[in-house]
């Protein structure tokens, strides 16, 4: 990222109206979360085409895993963004750059610790979640 995009940001957030600011920042945000539901909304129907309802049980059997690594990802990100946020604005770009690269590791590693167990415990969560046996190798 170079410099001048950097600067571009954070003059967004520091001297812009904080109105226009969140709308400057919010949009990309609303945009990822929209194409999120788009692309489930998408994998359903073509699976619905199937005529198959246990596949389509198992489509919606991966969305609440999916619903929790967002959420973790999430905890994180807000965490971070918090913290950035008032590093930029007591003007200490060193922290709010070591606090980026944190947040990035953490949920770098988080990832890694909630794909591990989940193909560890996998059976188990599929059960939990309600799968029947119909469901379960899909």
């Amino acid at each position: 990222m170079s410099q001048k995009n950097t600067d571009k940001r954070i003059y967004t957030l520091s001297e812009e109206k904080p109105a226009k600011a969140v709308v400057k920042m919010g949009v990309p945000l609303i945009a990822g979360m929209f194409i999120m539901v788009l692309y489930n909304l998408v994998d359903t129907y073509f699976i619905g085409l199937t005529r198959d309802d246990y596949q389509l049980a198992a489509v919606n059997l991966a969305y609440p895993v999916m619903m929790v690594m967002v959420a973790i990802s999430n905890m994180v990100g807000t965490g971070a963004s918090s913290l950035i946020a008032r590093c930029l604005g007591a003007k200490d770009s060193d922290r709010a750059r070591q606090t980026l690269t944190s947040g990035f590791m953490l949920t770098a590693i988080n990832s890694l610790i909630v794909t591990a167990a989940g193909l560890i415990f996998l059976p188990a969560i599929v059960r939990g979640l309600g799968a029947q046996e119909n469901t379960f190798e899909l």
